[in-house]
């Protein structure tokens, strides 16, 4: 059970490319001067690669196990966010989510949901739905965070030091202003 839990929190985590694009499409529209279907041509390299990814990522974990396909995705989605901070144009962008955000993303599902099902002879099933619910669990979990980093207009580095000099006591005092007026925390970042 341990083991699932681990495969539901990477695939939490790893999920982030598959739902982050959708927070910074307005930026990246504005950014490059674009209509909304030629800035969404990332999102669909990061669906692709992700597609690609799980057949390769799969490949990986059959042959060395889990941790070669799970290290593999996290230095791409790390060398991708990376590389798409610097894209001077959609094409940079589009290359950076799809061959190295979207391909990494997949290293945090299809390796874990075939991994965990060698674990669990009864339960099985549960425990699959268990692993796979980690992305989606991302698509509820990073659109907000990424609208709480734009709202303090964090960027690249700037996330670390936010975490440490404003620590849990800002995320709390913005759940208690939400709380009180009766909102939610993305809202009340909308209103300042």
């Amino acid at each position: 059970w341990l083991r699932l839990m681990a495969s539901a929190t990477l695939g939490t985590i790893g999920g982030v490319g598959m739902w982050s694009f959708q927070v910074v499409l307005p930026a990246v529209q504005a950014e490059f001067g674009l209509v909304r279907a030629d800035a969404t041509l990332p999102y669909t390299a990061t669906m692709a690669g992700f597609a690609v990814g799980c057949v390769v990522m799969g490949w990986l974990a059959d042959r060395f196990g889990v941790l070669v396909p799970v290290m593999v995705g996290a230095v791409c989605i790390a060398l991708g966010y990376g590389t798409a901070s610097l894209a001077a144009n959609l094409w940079q962008l589009t290359l950076a989510y799809g061959l190295l955000i979207g391909f990494g993303t997949s290293a945090s599902f299809a390796p874990l949901v075939a991994d965990i099902s060698h674990w669990f002879d009864k339960r099985r099933g549960i425990a699959v739905a268990i692993a796979a619910s980690g992305n989606y669990l991302a698509g509820a979990i990073w659109p907000s965070i990424i609208q709480i980093m734009k709202a303090f207009d964090l960027k690249r580095g700037d996330v670390k030091n936010f975490v440490i000099e404003k620590g849990f006591d800002g995320l709390k005092g913005l759940a208690a202003a939400a709380k009180e007026k009766n909102v939610g925390i993305v809202e009340l970042l909308n209103e300042a």
